[in-house]
């Protein structure tokens, strides 16, 4: 199981991920950005992929993503440097932040204004800060921050369970801590290398506990795979998950709560470009 086979795309080599980029190459739309172009290859279903041409119209990269219907508000405070790709990105923030009245959207968005920005980033506050990759991330290269946005945030599947009510969730518990049923814990930001001279950046990860507010089996049109998408509402907001089928031992149903360790994969809206 992987992020691809969390949304259908379920290749087993690189030899057969090599082979899917060429397939859907012709059939993406393009959006080109400073240092190269982003290929999205849109299936109804909602799985994304994201192909990255560099300035020599080389593929570098491929992320996936799943357009949801999830919607949450971010103060976003800081860009994440990610060394896998040049046009690779994540993004730090803080959900359901305390809006300043001061912070304008529509502020000059100059690398000197987003220096002073950031010296006056003090407004750190919310339900929790987390760490989510960004497939277009280029296209907001221009965002002045802090900046409050809403995010279209997708949970890919590393490890989960699903349990049917929050009654059996409390009774599976047999250690400590215990977790509450909207629970979000943003792992990846803590590095045990961090006072190290040159540390990792923070990964795009969590482990929480969501309320299944909507559940479908849906099918990847592209490879005809089915794969389960899950509207969760959990500490911090909404969130879209996206699982592989053989996580489930029982069809998930609205009201069950799922746990487990995600990859966070979001999109900034329209109106944040």
């Amino acid at each position: 199981m992987s992020n691809l086979s969390n949304i259908g795309f379920d290749v087993a080599s690189e030899e057969a991920f090599m082979g899917l980029i060429e397939a859907v190459y012709s059939r993406c739309s393009e959006i080109p950005v400073s240092g190269g172009t982003y290929l999205l290859f849109e299936d109804p279903s909602g799985a994304e992929l994201w192909l990255q041409m560099n300035a020599q119209n080389e593929c570098i990269g491929a992320n996936p993503h799943f357009r949801g219907t999830s919607r949450r508000r971010v103060r976003i405070t800081a860009p994440v440097e990610r060394h896998e790709s040049e046009l690779d990105g994540a993004l730090h923030g803080w959900a359901n932040p305390i809006e300043d009245p001061n912070e304008d959207p529509n502020e000059d968005t100059t690398e000197d204004a987003n220096e002073d920005a950031n010296e006056d980033a003090g407004a750190e506050s919310g339900d929790c800060p987390f760490v989510f990759d960004v497939p277009d991330f280029f296209v907001h290269a221009g965002m002045v921050l802090p900046r409050i946005v809403d995010v279209q945030l997708s949970a890919f599947a590393q490890d989960c369970s699903y349990f049917r009510d929050e009654a059996e969730f409390a009774a599976k518990q047999d250690s400590e801590p215990r977790w509450a049923s909207k629970s979000f814990v943003p792992t990846g930001l803590f590095n045990p290398g961090e006072d190290e001279p040159d540390p990792d950046p923070p990964e795009a990860l969590a482990l929480f506990a969501g309320e299944i507010v909507e559940v479908h089996r849906q099918t990847n049109q592209f490879t005809g795979v089915d794969f389960y998408w899950l509207l969760l509402e959990t500490f911090g907001g909404a969130i879209d998950a996206v699982a592989d089928l053989r996580y489930f031992e029982e069809e998930p149903r609205p009201g069950g709560i799922l746990f487990g360790d995600f990859w966070l994969t979001g999109r900034l809206s329209d109106q944040s470009v």
